[in-house]
């Protein structure tokens, strides 16, 4: 399974999504296991991040009035997103999968897993726009 971004009518609740064309194929930002591997690990709660680490135990919601401080941490994941990706990817990790030289190994990894970071936020960005568009929210389940 895999993470989701959608968009909701913030007037009919939480789970009232609105079905948005312009979201296909750029809806998927990580498995689920990123939940707890990436979007609520140690390396963003220890950041105060405030939205993306409700990912580890339930959906994310945010309302329109909550975008700027949501486009907020998403810059600042974008910024600190090789660190991140140093963080929850350690060399043990590497070194169980990624069958070449340790050093390439973990390197490459590494820069991999930034990139993915910063993809899923490009992503995130644009749902932001989106919604902002139509007077709707963002959410992550």
């Amino acid at each position: 399974m895999t993470l989701s971004l959608s968009l909701f009518d913030p007037e009919k609740g939480m789970y009232a999504y609105v079905q948005s064309d312009e979201l296909d194929g750029r809806s998927a930002v990580g498995f689920e296991n990123y939940r707890s591997r990436l979007w609520g690990s140690h390396a963003m709660r220890r950041r105060a991040y405030r939205f993306f680490p409700v990912l580890r135990s339930a959906d994310l919601f945010v309302y329109p009035h909550e975008f700027e401080c949501f486009k907020l941490e998403c810059d600042s994941v974008w910024g600190q997103s090789r660190d991140i990706a140093s963080e929850i990817w350690p060399d043990e990790f590497i070194d169980r999968w990624c069958p070449i030289r340790r050093s390439d190994r973990i390197r490459r990894h590494r820069v991999r897993g930034a990139r993915s970071i910063r993809e899923y936020i490009i992503r995130i960005r644009f749902a932001i726009s989106l919604a902002e568009s139509h007077g709707r929210g963002v959410s992550i389940s």
